[in-house]
Formats: C-alpha cells, sequence, structure tokens
C-alpha cells in the first residue's frame, strides 16, 4: 500500500490505515466476547531509517487519525486503548533555527546527519506509553515492554488473570 507521504494519490479504493481502523471496530464489534485490534503503522520507522522527517511526521499524523478514530468509535468504559512504540529512533532535529524556517524542506528532503549511515538505526530512549480505559491507571511510569501485555491480559481477564477476584465479579 502507497506511503501516507503519497495520500492524495492513492489509487482508487485503497484505504488508509485510520479507514482500516474503522472498518475494523465496526467488524469487531459484532463479537460479544469483545475484540483485541492492533494498528500497526510501519511508516514513522520506515523513513525514520532513510531521514525523512516531513515523511514520518506524516506518518504519525496518520497514526493519529486511526487512535482518533478508535476513540470515536469504542466506548472508554469498557474499552482499553493503549498508544506506545516498541522503540525510539536516532533521527532528531536539532539546532537554533530561525524562526519560521522550513526545517523540514520538501516531501522528499533527506535531513542531514554528522555521522552519515546508508540508513538510521533504533535508539535506546525510554519511549511513551498514553493509554485511556479500563485499568490504564496502570500505565503511571516508565514499564518493560513485556509488562504492557501482562496489564492488557489483567483488564482483559484473560491467560494467568482469567480467574483472579476482579475478573471473577465481573461474570456475575
Amino acid at each position: 500500500m502507497r506511503r501516507e507521504a503519497a495520500k492524495g494519490t492513492r489509487p482508487l479504493g485503497e484505504p488508509s490505515v485510520p479507514d482500516m481502523t474503522a472498518k475494523a471496530i465496526q467488524i469487531l464489534q459484532k463479537s460479544p466476547n469483545g475484540f483485541f485490534l492492533y494498528v500497526h503503522t510501519n511508516r514513522v520507522d520506515y523513513h525514520h531509517h532513510r531521514n525523512e522527517a516531513k515523511k514520518a511526521l506524516l506518518g504519525a499524523l496518520e497514526l493519529e487519525e486511526a487512535v482518533i478514530e478508535a476513540v470515536k468509535r469504542t466506548n472508554e468504559r469498557d474499552t482499553l486503548i493503549i498508544v506506545t512504540s516498541p522503540f525510539s529512533q536516532m533521527m532528531k532535529i536539532a539546532g537554533f533555527s530561525d524562526r519560521g524556517n522550513d526545517i523540514l524542506a520538501s516531501l522528499n528532503f533527506k535531513q542531514p546527519s554528522a555521522s552519515p549511515l546508508s540508513r538510521s538505526t533504533h535508539g535506546a530512549d525510554d519511549v511513551g506509553i498514553y493509554a485511556q480505559g479500563p485499568m490504564s491507571h496502570l500505565f503511571h511510569t516508565v514499564h518493560e515492554q513485556h509488562y504492557i501485555a501482562h496489564v492488557m491480559a489483567y483488564a482483559a481477564c484473560v491467560g494467568p488473570y482469567k480467574s483472579t477476584a476482579r475478573c471473577n465479579r465481573k461474570k456475575h
């Protein structure tokens, strides 16, 4: 599928990530047992690896639109929405540019590097975890990645958490 940077030239009928998110929720909401939906866009990562800041930002905006669709189409009382990233990126925009200076330049501009590589690498920075809905309060500080899966299982009363007192109360 085309990258978000090509928006506007998308072939007729090719959906965007927000379109696919909305449709997936519409279909999955028919399940009486609830559902799990994983929405992923590699556009941010893909363009970061190529030092294409403007395209990476467009990918981030596409993900934001998908999150907005998910929030609009679900109920915060019974839907846990988590937004995070598996890793950080090395591409940073630094310096003291004059106000009004377009630091993104044209769409295909590659940001310069002090240590040029053929592709950038992932960073070691902590990444944010943003959540709303049931059990979202369990995301409150820096967490290891595996913690996210445990919170999801606990919130959904599945796996090792399906027999907890909290989950048994929900059944009655």
